[in-house]
Formats: C-alpha cells, sequence, structure tokens
C-alpha cells in the first residue's frame, strides 16, 4: 500500500510541471512576430482564404473601390469553374516552411520564407495520392516585407491580382 501511495506522489509533481509547460507554451504561441504574419497570410493566400486581409496593409487590401482580396478569391473560384473544378481544388496546403529574417529596421521586417505546397485534398485522400504517386508537391519562395501597423504585423507590397 505504501508503494501505492508513493507512486501517486511521484506523479503529482511531474502532472503540475506538464501544465505549467502548458501554460507557458500557449502564452509563446501567442506572441505576434514578423515571420508569424508572413507565414499565415502566405497560408491563407495559397488556401484562398478570404481572411488573409487581416494579415494584410491597408493600403494592399483596398484599390480606391475595389477590394483586392474579394478580387483575388472571386478570380480563383472562376478560374475553378472554367476549368470544371470545385473552387477548393485551386486551394494549395504548405507543408516543411522555413523562415527566415532577411533585414530589420525601425519601420519593417523582410521575412524569407521556403516552404513546399501541395494541392488541398482531404483526407484520407492524400495517403492513396501518396500511394499512387499524385499531388506531387511544390517548393515555393516568397520575401515578404512586413509591418506593425494597428499594433500587429501585416505583409506589405504583396501583388495578389
Amino acid at each position: 500500500m505504501k508503494s501505492c501511495s508513493n507512486m501517486i506522489l511521484s506523479f503529482i509533481p511531474a502532472l503540475i510541471l506538464g501544465i505549467a509547460l502548458q501554460f507557458f507554451l500557449i502564452k509563446a504561441e501567442a506572441i505576434d512576430a514578423p515571420e508569424k504574419a508572413a507565414f499565415e497570410f502566405l497560408s491563407m493566400y495559397y488556401k484562398v482564404d478570404p481572411n488573409m486581409e487581416q494579415r494584410l496593409c491597408k493600403a494592399e487590401v483596398m484599390d480606391g473601390e475595389i477590394n483586392k482580396v474579394q478580387e483575388y478569391v472571386k478570380s480563383i473560384h472562376e478560374e475553378a469553374k472554367a476549368r470544371g473544378y470545385s473552387p477548393n481544388y485551386m486551394t494549395y496546403t504548405l507543408f516543411h516552411a522555413e523562415k527566415y529574417r532577411i533585414n530589420q529596421d525601425d519601420s519593417h521586417v523582410e521575412v524569407k520564407i521556403e516552404a513546399r505546397k501541395r494541392r488541398f485534398i482531404r483526407s484520407p485522400y492524400p495517403y492513396v495520392a501518396g500511394l499512387f504517386g499524385l499531388g506531387k508537391m511544390e517548393k515555393i519562395e516568397h520575401e515578404l516585407k512586413v509591418v506593425k501597423e494597428d499594433g500587429k504585423w501585416k505583409v506589405c507590397e504583396f501583388n495578389l491580382l
């Protein structure tokens, strides 16, 4: 009986340490950084997600009365329809991303992202596609200018259309 209570007593500090570690990791993940903003933007860009405007500078979103993000999403959907595909077929998922800070000054940060993209396929189809050599990955590289606007890092000077 005594060994059971010793086992429980040794488990409690490990449990407390695990909970504390989770708390610190969650806090660290919530910190906004230029690399994180650039990768989030590119992920949304390749997924044709209209929420990408949250990570774009205000000047990049609007061109006069035209919302460039909505026009981009609309053009991708029209292209998919013209090809006879669902709009989901035109989306990509990013893998193996590497983020580098190239240049930094008081006003902006230049971030380079190297990643691989593959057409978005619903699970379990990626496994089947892998068995037959479908869904090849393509290497992409982007250098993005990221500035702090309204307290958040946002991508500027990116040509959507």
